[in-house]
Parts: C-alpha cells; structure tokens; sequence
C-alpha cells in the first residue's frame, strides 16, 4: 500500500525437490529424479519493516508418458487398418492420467502409412513387398512427450503355390539313348526356380537328371524292346513338389520273320498336321500324307505280333481300332481328337484339345 519495495522470504521448502528462491520472487525447482505429483513450498513478502501473511505455491510435477513398441501382422500385397480401440496408443501410459495424442517421428520405408493423432493409422505396403517395415512415434499428454517408440510391421510372404509337373509319352527306336527336357513339362506359379530328381526307376532302363535344368538322359537296357517309364519330382524350394510319369515306347522294334508272311512287332502311324482319320480293321487304311514306319521294307503281307501305335501331330485326328484283339498306344496329340481303343490293354492319351477317348474291352490308361 505504500509503496515500498517488496522482496520474497522463503518460509518453507518443497518436500520432493530443491528450490532457490530470488528476492525478487523469481525461482527455480528441481523435482527429484522419478517423481511426479504435487510440491510446493511457504513464503513471505517484506517491505524491509513489515512482513506479509505466509503464502503457499504448489507445483505440480508432471510425468511424461511412457510409450511401449507395437507389433502388427498383415497378408501379402494387403493394407492394414488399425482403428479404434485400437491403435499404437492403446498399451502407451501416463500416470497422471492424461489424454494422450501421438505424433509421428519417423514414417515407413516400403510401403505408405497414414497417421492420425489419436494413434489409428494405415499402411499399405508396396506392391510385391514382404519382410519388416517400421515407423516410429512419441506419445503426448499436452505438457510432457513420451520416449521414442517403435511400430513394426510384418508383411508376410505370399502363400506358396506348388509347382506343376505333367505325365506324358515319348517314342524311342530300338537301341536309342533318349534325352527328355522335363523343365518343358512343368510350371510354377510363383516362378520359383526349380529341383528335379528321380522319384522312381525305370525297369528296362537307367535315367539320370540334371536338378537345375531338368535335362534327363534315357539308357535302355541293351537288347530292350519293351515299354518303360519313370516317375519324376519337382520342387520350388518351399515346400511344393509335384510328380510326373513319363511313359517310353519303342516304335519301329524290327521285323520277326517266321514262315508265311513276315511279320513286324510293332506298328507305327505317325499323321500330318491336318486332320486325319485312321482305322485300323484286319487290314490298314491309310490316308494320303501318313507315314506308316517300321524297321523293314512295306511289302506284300505282314503280320502285327506286338502294338499298334498311332500318333497325331496337329488338327482334329480319328484314331479307331474298335474290336481289333491288339494292345494299343494312340497320341491325338494337338486338336480335338476321337481315340477309340481295340479289345487289349492300351494306352490312350488326348493331348491338348477337347478330345473323346473310348477304351475297349481291355484293361485300359486313359490320359486326357
């Protein structure tokens, strides 16, 4: 009231700090390490005669929040959505109860993230992306910021989708080595690269395959002039395997000459890239433009004692032996073909097209 120059009294200090209080009223505290809450501490006023009544101030020490790292999972080439409750604020703390917000300190590097205050957020990872991407933010209750915490995204890998591995027929002569490219007869739709192996022997015969190209070598066992076959395997490393049969006939296996009429084992027709149509009766019709191969002259009469083996090489083929009493091996090859089996065991194999097969009486390999 008069006027007089004022200068601060400390009465009493605060309980969980230190304190330097300045004549002028002006002062400085030090909360000590962890604590948080209420302090304060009394003083007087003096105009250098009188003293004023003891005021106190309370100081509240505030505790920052405490943030803790996230950890979400997604799909391949999938966003993630994180909304409410949820949301990287949802497991963060503050003691004293506040409100917290999050701010981004750090966005991800392989896909695009959008971040909101109230910790919610969207990734999407790029396009044929999977592995780990991380963001980093602090938490706020408005006064104090959290320490730095880390979101880890994962990005799982696409599902793995086995390989495809087909079965089909080659022809040999008598006596030949035979080199097949299996890596022509599979796939995989993850473009993995590729295992061979051979899953199962031939009998008449060895096979060896290269594992990185798929090249096999086919060695007949000398003299042999039977059907044989083995099975091959793929693999694309991840799990995925697929097999395939691959079947080996021997076409043009030689003359038997016995009295009468000679007579051949096997009977070979090989078609042209048209469409062609072969009937087998008692004797064979033969259209214009198919070979018919074996290892002999074609002279006079002879006598089937083996197979009758058809093959078409393109258009839509006919290929019929109904109720002849041979075993068979007909290939409609590329086209829609018509494959009608004799009254023995055969093989009858489509190929690509929309192909009718009709076995006979026998015991028959259907193959579409």
């Amino acid at each position: 009231v008069d006027g007089d120059a004022l200068t601060a009294v400390l009465v009493a200090g605060p309980q969980h700090g230190t304190l330097t209080l300045n004549a002028d009223g002006s002062f400085e505290y030090m909360p000590e390490a962890g604590y948080y809450g209420l302090d304060s501490f009394a003083y007087q006023v003096s105009d250098g005669t009188a003293v004023s009544n003891v005021a106190t101030v309370n100081i509240r020490v505030n505790a920052p929040p405490v943030a803790v790292d996230d950890a979400y999972i997604t799909a391949y080439n999938t966003p993630l959505i994180i909304s409410l409750p949820g949301g990287v604020l949802a497991n963060d703390t503050d003691a004293d109860g506040d409100a917290l917000s999050a701010a981004l300190a750090a966005s991800t590097s392989n896909g695009a993230l959008s971040f909101n205050a109230n910790g919610t957020f969207t990734y999407i990872p790029q396009a044929g992306f999977s592995g780990t991407d991380t963001f980093t933010y602090r938490a706020s209750d408005g006064t104090s910021q959290s320490n730095l915490a880390t979101v880890t995204i994962t990005v799982s890998p696409p599902v793995n989708q086995s390989p495809t591995a087909a079965s089909f027929a080659v022809l040999r002569a008598p006596g030949a080595r035979l080199n097949i490219n299996l890596a022509a007869r599979v796939s995989d739709p993850d473009e993995d690269a590729l295992a061979f192996m051979l899953l199962t022997a031939p009998r008449y015969g060895q096979v060896t395959i290269d594992a990185e190209t798929g090249m096999a070598q086919y060695v007949p066992a000398a003299g042999s002039l039977v059907r044989d076959a083995f099975v091959y395997q793929v693999s694309d490393g991840r799990g995925g395997t697929a097999t395939g049969n691959v079947t080996i006939d021997v076409v043009g296996a030689g003359l038997m000459p016995r009295a009468g009429n000679p007579a051949i084992r096997d009977l070979v027709v090989i078609g042209t890239a048209g469409n062609d149509t072969i009937q087998f009766y008692q004797s064979l019709t033969v259209p214009n433009g198919v070979k018919v191969k074996f290892n002999g002259a074609l002279k006079g009469t002879f006598v089937v004692t083996g197979r009758i083996i058809a093959k078409g090489l393109g258009g839509n083929d006919v290929i019929v032996a109904r109720g002849l009493n041979f075993a068979a091996a007909f290939y409609g090859g590329a086209g829609n073909d018509k494959l009608v089996g004799p009254n023995r065991p055969s093989r009858l194999e489509g190929g690509p097209g929309k192909d009718t097969l009709l076995g006979g009486s026998g015991r028959d390999t259907i193959i579409q």
